[in-house]
């Protein structure tokens, strides 16, 4: 597939799985009112890249919050090829994962993208509670609501 089968693809399945209105590289939801996530296609790679703010850092205890990410990026780890980072401020947890796309099919993408929101969903909870426990302030301290649909942003 060329860059533009690729793009249409992908807007193919994003429109029928999560109602997306818009596509061209980029997408974004927020899951739950819990997280931000992304989907966007890396033609020059032939790629899809999904990336998710997790949590934020907290303010106490940086150092030890920051070793268990680099503990929980170990290779042996749960991730199943993502992997975690701070981002540009070091303010936020940022959950990355890469795949080719070009071969792939919606059912796959579907499997994919649904293990990595469980996957985000996961790490935002035990991450919140890793700040909590630090006795930092939560930056976003609302009680989490159940597991619920993703919500584009046009």
């Amino acid at each position: 597939m060329d860059t533009s089968e690729l793009q249409h693809t992908l807007g193919d399945w994003l429109r029928e799985l999560c109602g997306v209105t818009s596509f061209t590289d980029r997408c974004r939801f927020t899951y739950d009112d819990r997280f931000e996530l992304s989907v966007e296609l890396r033609a020059e790679d032939r790629a899809v890249l999904l990336a998710a703010t997790v949590a934020g850092v907290p303010a106490q205890d940086r150092q030890r919050f920051c070793e268990r990410l680099l503990i929980m990026n170990h290779p042996a780890g749960d991730l199943g090829g993502a992997c975690l980072a701070l981002n540009s401020t070091a303010q936020d947890v940022l959950l990355w994962y890469q795949a080719p796309i070009a071969d792939m099919g919606m059912d796959e993408f579907q499997q994919m993208l649904a293990a990595f929101i469980e996957l985000a969903a996961r790490l935002n909870t035990e991450l919140r509670a890793d700040a909590d426990a630090t006795g930092a302030p939560d930056p976003d301290d609302r009680q989490q609501p159940p597991a619920g649909p993703l919500v584009f942003h046009p």
